[in-house]
């Protein structure tokens, strides 16, 4: 069994800011007459802000309200996500718990993500969950593998060549087997090439996500993604819009989790709330009518939230009993 926390000393501390921080601090109190600069303190400085959580996320961490009714505790989501992640793929190392808020604001999941060890790959080879700089800098390459797979392929259609039918899924199904991909045709192994750079670019290749309930009265697992969350396949591209449109500076507030198609960030720019469609990039400056609509479903039923009771003590169960075989 692989599970490591990414959360290390030397994984969270950001120099750069840190010392930015310093910088500032050290300026703003210059301008006291009484003010002397202190090593000690200044050290402590970049200590405490060079380790403080969400620092390696370009556009900030999301957030949720925690005072909900119902919750689980975090620790037995991690214990159930990871058991979950193990069934589903075998030896994996933990990375970070997103938190998706509904529509009020107020926690309804995580987004657990893991590192799948591929066949290769060992806990010794990969020590830890790699930082969102390198799994980005893997996404990018997917993306420019990508492009320049379809170019090659369109060079070749326009020569004539053409193998039928399409080996190729769709891009939504980019993390399932290409079986087919067995000719030596050149046509074939572009295929593969834009195959496999799709498996890169979402992070198919080597992550996987699930998507754990954070309360007991809804269903324990609301989704489970072979690849990477948006958060990290498409996090500067949705960015990018905004700034495209809007200057000023870029927190990320909240992931909005209201079903698997329907997922939405609030973002602050210059101390504005600005709402962005994370699958189509559209922006809204007030509130989106789906949110609404989101708030006005009815409750849960009584017989439903035993049912999914039942769901998740049956979880916890089976997770307890792997812990006493192992």
């Amino acid at each position: 069994m692989v599970f490591k926390q990414h959360s290390t000393f030397l994984k969270l501390f950001n120099p750069i800011k840190a010392i930015r921080l310093v910088i500032e601090f050290q300026l703003s109190l210059l301008l006291s007459f009484f003010y002397k600069p202190c090593p000690i303190m200044l050290c402590a400085l970049i200590l405490l802000y060079g380790t403080i959580p969400g620092n390696e996320y370009p556009y900030g961490f999301p957030h949720a309200n925690m005072n909900v009714k119902n919750m689980v505790p975090i620790d037995t989501l991690q214990s159930l996500a990871l058991d979950d992640a193990q069934k589903t793929w075998g030896e994996v190392i933990a990375g970070p718990a997103i938190p998706c808020t509904n529509a009020d604001d107020s926690i309804i999941g995580y987004m657990f993500v893991f590192r799948i060890l591929r066949d290769f790959e060992s806990a010794e080879t990969v020590p830890r969950f790699e930082s969102y700089s390198e799994i980005k800098e893997g996404v990018a390459q997917g993306r420019k593998n990508y492009a320049r797979a379809i170019k090659e392929m369109m060079l070749l259609e326009r020569k004539g060549i053409q193998d039928k039918p399409s080996l190729l899924p769709p891009d939504e199904d980019a993390h399932l087997p290409v079986p087919q991909i067995i000719s030596d045709s050149r046509m074939a192994q572009v295929h593969k090439k834009i195959y496999e750079a799709r498996l890169q670019k979402w992070g198919s290749d080597k992550y996987g996500t699930i998507i754990f309930s954070a309360t007991y009265d809804q269903i324990p697992v609301m989704e489970k993604i072979h690849g990477l969350p948006y958060f990290y396949s498409r996090m500067d591209l949705t960015a990018g819009k905004v700034r495209a449109s809007m200057a000023g500076e870029l927190t990320l507030q909240h992931i909005y989790y209201l079903s698997p198609i329907h997922l939405f960030y609030q973002f602050k720019v210059n101390n504005e709330r600005i709402w962005i469609d994370a699958f189509s990039d559209e922006i809204y400056t007030n509130e989106p009518e789906l949110f609404d609509l989101a708030r006005s479903a009815p409750p849960p039923s009584e017989a439903f939230r035993n049912e999914n009771l039942a769901r998740w003590q049956e979880r916890k169960n089976a997770a307890a009993g792997k812990k006493h075989h192992e």
